[in-house]
């Protein structure tokens, strides 16, 4: 355990796995009832896969990101949150409901991680 990015490293690809065993678990565990729904589900689970990627790219960059990984990982977490609305309707789009707003706080806290990722490394 020489490499101190070792553990950084194993935990992305942890992640990425988790993330693709989310997708596979998915179809099973959410009820569809309508076609819509199940598109819906299908949708979020390739987003899911398409997020898991994204650690496992991510993992041997030594938490050096570069932009195009950051603009990647978000727009997988927008297309994720919108599953959500294709789900249940965008006619229910609420911004007081639970999913759309912890969505908006993890969108802030991926920014400030770029923000303190180039000011850290400039």
């Amino acid at each position: 355990m020489d490499d101190p990015y070792l553990i950084y490293e194993i935990f992305n690809r942890i992640e990425g796995i988790a993330w693709f065993g989310i997708a596979i678990a998915l179809p099973f565990f959410v009820g569809r009832q309508t076609r819509r729904q199940n598109i819906a589900v299908f949708l979020a689970a390739f987003g899911f896969i398409l997020f898991g990627i994204t650690d496992f790219i991510e993992a041997p960059l030594r938490g050096q990101l570069p932009w195009w990984l950051w603009i990647y990982k978000i727009a997988c977490a927008g297309f994720i949150l919108s599953c959500r609305y294709i789900y249940i309707g965008w006619d229910r789009l609420n911004f007081k409901d639970r999913y759309l707003i912890f969505g908006l706080a993890c969108l802030a806290a991926s920014l400030g991680a770029i923000l303190l990722q180039n000011y850290l490394y400039p």
